[in-house]
């Protein structure tokens, strides 16, 4: 069957991403001409031409042709249901991944299936998922469904490739970028365990299906309170803050900080595991694992895997408050 190319899933990503910028408009969306899209609104709510420079400049992905109006059109190939609010936390529908997205994002989700790289084609509108084995029937039917659920305006193609040599990761000059817990080698086993827990639920987290009392370790009424410490925190008190909360959350100092901030608070990495034992200390990843104390992290969970969250559940987290 011929690749159907298409620009609705970005179209439709877009107009979300209006929406939230200008929480007012109640919009619509109409495929005018062969790829050719209008994002259309009520002018009483927001003249489309007042915001046209910034939604160009701003929201526009430059590649997707579609423009902002307050006229209906006459006439329309087709008009598309935009994303809810749901859908767009819970989903990746549309978003502009570039090649190395996708492969960071395959290799979270299927660590084992031996992908060795991801190109593009632009002219045959490929994309290009290369594995050095075959994949059972399951596997990738399961890659195909999820890289289709990112409605790419792509084709996918599977090529094999034998080779026993690891995956070279590309040069990426982003410090906000951060690899799958497969690609790095210093990443502790829980990193591992955080990206299964992001795909497996982050749908139902988006609809409020998921909600915070079912996450681990998180079913009691405990009062709690979080510290940012990642620079070393000097003007708080672990002990008080004990003192007046069952549990106290906080993001680790850096590695090179955490001895500095264990002198200033008269404290050990003994005394923090067992906080962590006794269930009155939580971590929250909020950057890689690597920049923090690993071996320390490990024992943590050791001790107890529920007061260790990672990137992907801390970021669950919030978006289970939000969905509530």
């Amino acid at each position: 069957m011929p690749f159907d190319f298409s620009f609705a899933g970005q179209v439709r990503r877009i107009d979300a991403m209006l929406r939230s910028r200008f929480p007012n408009l109640h919009t619509r969306i109409f495929e005018v001409a062969t790829h050719q899209f209008e994002i259309v609104f009520d002018t009483e709510l927001q003249n489309a031409a007042e915001i046209s420079e910034e939604f160009d400049n701003s929201i526009r992905f430059m590649t997707v042709p579609v423009t902002l109006s307050n006229q209906i059109p006459q006439s329309c190939i087709t008009e598309l249901v935009p994303l809810s609010d749901e859908d767009a936390m819970g989903e990746m529908a549309g978003l502009p991944l570039r090649c190395v997205d996708l492969l960071n994002l395959l290799a979270s989700r299927f660590p084992a299936a031996g992908i060795m790289r991801v190109t593009d084609d632009p002219v045959s509108r490929e994309a290009i998922v290369v594995v050095r084995s075959p994949l059972d029937d399951d596997t990738e039917d399961q890659l195909r469904s999820f890289v289709g659920s990112f409605q790419l305006p792509l084709s996918l193609t599977i090529q094999v490739t034998p080779s026993s040599e690891d995956m070279s990761r590309p040069d990426i000059d982003d410090p906000m970028f951060i690899w799958a817990a497969s690609l790095r080698s210093g990443a502790p086993i829980y990193a591992k365990q955080d990206e299964v827990f992001w795909f497996e639920n982050i749908s139902n987290i988006a609809r409020d299906q998921f909600p915070i009392h079912l996450f681990p370790g998180m079913e009691d009424e405990a009062s709690r309170c979080y510290f940012d410490l990642s620079l070393g925190e000097k003007h708080m008190n672990l002990r008080q803050a004990l003192l007046m909360y069952d549990e106290i959350w906080c993001s680790l100092p850096l590695a090179e900080k955490q001895l500095d901030f264990l002198a200033i608070q008269g404290l050990t990495k003994a005394d923090l595991l067992e906080m962590v034992s006794a269930g009155r200390l939580r971590m929250l990843s909020t950057q890689p694992e690597e920049r923090l104390d690993v071996r320390f992290l490990e024992e943590a969970y050791e001790r107890n895997p529920h007061a260790v969250f990672g990137r992907r559940t801390t970021a669950s987290l919030l978006l289970a408050n939000v969905a509530t």
